[in-house]
């Protein structure tokens, strides 16, 4: 019932064309983990009602926002593409390395929050929670994988932001306990 909405978004990924690309599909990838987080959570709201509802409010919120960058990451990436004016063409690039941090700083929050749920995600559903939390934690990576190419590419200085989100994504691998 879902893949004739998803049909086309994948079609243009597929395509030899700037966007969609990786930013929007991060963004996507970390909006269905999210997704997947507070399904569990909402399976699992029996008791620990208090704490999980307070978790998915925060989780819902972020994904809001973040749901936004699947079409804006490629608007600004094209935005850069077309702008020849070199004053313009670096704020928008600004704009993206912006956009690609928040995702990645975005993604360090879900991590931080979804952590102290672990203990009240029922047994039944843990599975989902974790391809979730994995789906996040991918984002993440993306985020670092972008903000280097555009390091690269167009010279932007992001040293700090990407040695910020690879100490978050180390400490986020030895986390894992499934």
């Amino acid at each position: 019932m879902y893949r004739d909405k998803f049909k086309q978004f994948l079609r243009d990924l597929s395509k030899a064309s700037p966007s969609p690309g990786g930013g929007s599909a991060s963004a996507l990838v970390f909006c269905l983990g999210v997704s997947l987080i507070v399904m569990a959570i909402n399976f699992s709201f029996d008791k620990n009602k208090p704490i999980l509802d307070k978790v998915k409010k925060r989780l819902e919120k972020i994904r809001e926002k973040v749901f936004t960058y699947i079409d804006l990451d490629g608007e600004i990436f094209n935005q850069v593409l077309e702008e020849r004016d070199s004053l313009k063409r670096k704020r928008h690039l600004k704009n993206l390395v912006n956009l690609t941090y928040d995702l990645g700083y975005s993604c360090v929050k879900v991590l931080d929050i979804t952590k102290i749920s672990l203990p009240y995600i029922k047994r039944s559903i843990i599975s989902d929670f974790y391809i979730g939390w994995e789906m996040v934690r991918v984002a993440l990576f993306s985020s670092i994988k972008n903000l280097e190419a555009n390091q690269t590419m167009f010279g932007m200085k992001v040293s700090r932001k990407i040695n910020f989100l690879k100490v978050y994504l180390n400490k986020f691998k030895r986390w894992q306990t499934y």
